[in-house]
């Protein structure tokens, strides 16, 4: 099918989708743009400008934003899946904080150990596994979903533990994005697959015992949901 290209500027953020020939949008890629940016034509531009050269493909680690035309010199494009509703968003408001619905999912082994994981891209320690529910999606549909794609494997809920927000549960993004969540939490086992970092997304994960938990650096996020969970 016939692909065409929309994106959505402002400042220096480009947020670019692919929508089919009949105006329904697919899955949308985030690129950080840089300052100085490569614009049709192979011109540079101070500003973010319309991009109508080369390719995104989500999963390039190299980060190739211009294909064959240029890129932002020294700069490493780091690319994540999301939502077109808040690409929409986002094109709007920029990087101001944004309150969105979330879900948080603490999978349990049989030895009673809790899977942690390292986000891509962050550096502030330790987190938990989970992302924003999608429009029309239950949150419990949402944290199966967020498992098979982040950690490649199928998980079944036992429990809702909690649903918590306030300002311990704002995150800040690399490209300067920030999202005030209200994040469903979700205890569950694992019931097929290995768990192993699946769409980009995760750098790492283990399996901590509770009386490892308070030794590790752990993002506020997750220190806050531990804590708040019983956990810590």
């Amino acid at each position: 099918m016939d692909q065409l290209t929309k994106s959505f500027i402002r400042g220096h953020l480009s947020y670019r989708f692919a929508v089919d020939s009949d105006g329904a949008e697919a899955l949308p890629v985030d690129v950080r743009c840089a300052p100085t940016v490569c614009s049709p034509g192979g011109r540079t531009s101070t500003r973010c400008e319309e991009a109508g050269a080369g390719t995104i493909r989500a999963n390039d680690a190299a980060g190739a934003l211009w294909s064959g035309v240029c890129r932002p010199p020294d700069r490493r494009v780091t690319q994540v899946g999301i939502a077109a509703h808040i690409a929409r968003l986002r094109a709007v408001i920029g990087h101001e904080l944004l309150l969105l619905p979330s879900v948080s999912v603490l999978p349990v082994d049989e030895a009673g150990r809790v899977l942690l994981v390292r986000h891509a891209g962050h550096d502030d320690g330790w987190g938990v596994l989970g992302g924003a529910v999608d429009v029309g999606e239950s949150p419990a549909a949402a944290t199966v979903r967020e498992a098979r794609e982040e950690i490649s494997a199928d998980v079944q809920l036992v429990r809702l533990v909690d649903v918590l927000g306030g300002p311990d549960y704002e995150v800040s993004y690399p490209n300067g994005d920030r999202t005030a969540y209200v994040t469903a939490v979700y205890e569950a086992h694992i019931i097929r697959g290995s768990p192993a970092p699946g769409d980009g997304e995760l750098s790492e994960l283990a399996w901590f015992t509770l009386g490892q938990l308070p030794g590790l650096q752990l993002s506020r996020f997750s220190r806050a949901l531990l804590h708040a969970t019983g956990r810590l």
